[in-house]
């Protein structure tokens, strides 16, 4: 009898495992959605230039055969540069304007949130900046003051229109270069696309621990484009049958650069006595202990300060500009704007910035050129005046 009685307990187990919903484990629950937060609801407008003149753009492209490429494999490939020069012209805007964002770079820049926030797409795929294409140089203005510009690592000199087509609305002839491989992209003229290679900061885990030599080599090479696309600007000036004929002063030149970019002016300066003046937007100079220059140099910083020894290798004038929060080191270029347009009111967004802030930056970046190139005298450099709260200038 104590044998049946086991014999169907047994059974009876089984039959509740067997068949039974209620001893299977429900899956959990999925996870609750984080609510994307988006800004306003309104194409974005892109600003009016300050200055007095029409802005053109247009993209050059060169090889330079006397060097390797070295983000490569291949040891016959030669350094290749695009170079978008930002100028002046006498051309009232028309239907070909530049666009605010391609496409292409939108999932990169314009859809990345911060933490639940998100840019709203369709403010800016049919925006245009107030920058006409392909347009002849304005022919009243003579001879034009020339500034090498260079973006931050991973970035393309067209996340930075704002900076150059103000300076070029003041008379610049601004040539912003896209560094290939360690820009986010660049398209040759035959469709061939370089993408982002890097020269090994994103893998590192911290500024202390940086390979400052690896980094070195990479402000060197940038510095080496810098120079070189001197040598072919002021070769095309030279050229009677180039659109830049007689038109640049390629001897008494100017560089300014954000972040790897902005560290790269400095390594140019020592390295060409051509750049009379340069101006570092929050990038940090490594292995400068034997790098002295005696051109007048400003360093523009936000949110914390370093590398302040640099000045000790500066025989000119030299400037400390320091930015308070909430400027941080992505609020020198366009992107700001972008999200300064979409969350006008949520000063907690990092990259948020508004017109006026990059405004302001360009203005002293524009006098200490002046300064420098024509002699004139500064009211924010000279006299203090015009200096926003946000913003401590120290002379060095």
């Amino acid at each position: 009898m104590l044998y049946v009685f086991r014999s169907l307990l047994i059974l009876c187990v089984i039959n509740l495992i067997s068949c039974g919903s209620s001893t299977e484990i429900p899956d959990p629950p999925p996870p609750p959605t984080q609510e994307i937060i988006m800004g306003v609801d309104k194409q974005f407008e892109p600003p009016l230039w300050s200055g007095k003149l029409h802005v053109a753009t247009r993209e050059l492209y060169f090889k330079d055969e006397s060097r390797e490429e070295t983000h490569t494999d291949d040891p016959n490939d030669k350094r290749e540069l695009l170079v978008r020069l930002f100028y002046p012209t006498d051309v009232e805007y028309s239907a070909n304007v530049f666009p605010v964002f391609n496409p292409n770079n939108w999932d990169r820049i314009g859809a990345v949130a911060e933490e639940q926030y998100q840019l709203r797409k369709t403010n800016y795929l049919d925006a245009y900046w107030r920058v006409e294409m392909d347009a002849p140089l304005s022919t009243n203005i003579g001879i034009m003051p020339l500034v090498l510009f260079s973006h931050g690592n991973g970035r393309i000199p067209e996340e930075y229109i704002f900076a150059a087509a103000e300076l070029a609305s003041r008379g610049y002839m601004v040539a912003s270069i896209n560094h290939s491989y360690d820009s986010h992209y660049a398209e040759m003229p035959d469709g061939r696309e370089f993408s982002y290679v890097g020269h090994g900061v994103d893998d590192l885990p911290g500024y202390s621990d940086f390979d400052r030599e690896k980094l070195t080599e990479g402000l060197l090479l940038w510095s080496e484009d810098q120079i070189y696309i001197l040598n072919q600007l002021s070769l095309l000036n030279n050229d009677s049958s180039s659109f830049l004929f007689s038109n640049l002063d390629t001897q008494r030149v100017m560089s300014l650069g954000h972040s790897f970019g902005g560290a790269t002016t400095y390594l140019s300066a020592w390295r060409d006595d051509r750049i009379i003046a340069s101006v570092d937007m929050d990038g940090g100079i490594w292995n400068s202990y034997d790098m002295f220059i005696d051109s007048p140099f400003m360093f523009i910083q936000a949110a914390q300060t370093y590398d302040l020894e640099i000045f000790n290798n500066v025989s000119a004038d030299s400037y400390h500009v320091y930015l308070e929060t909430p400027i941080h080191h992505g609020s020198f270029f366009d992107i700001a704007l972008f999200w300064g347009w979409d969350f006008p009111d949520e000063s907690q967004i990092e990259l948020s910035a508004s017109r006026e802030i990059l405004l302001t930056i360009v203005d002293l970046t524009d006098q200490f050129f002046m300064k420098y190139y024509q002699g004139n005298r500064s009211s924010m450099l000279d006299d203090g005046e015009q200096v926003p709260t946000w913003m401590t200038v120290t002379a060095y």
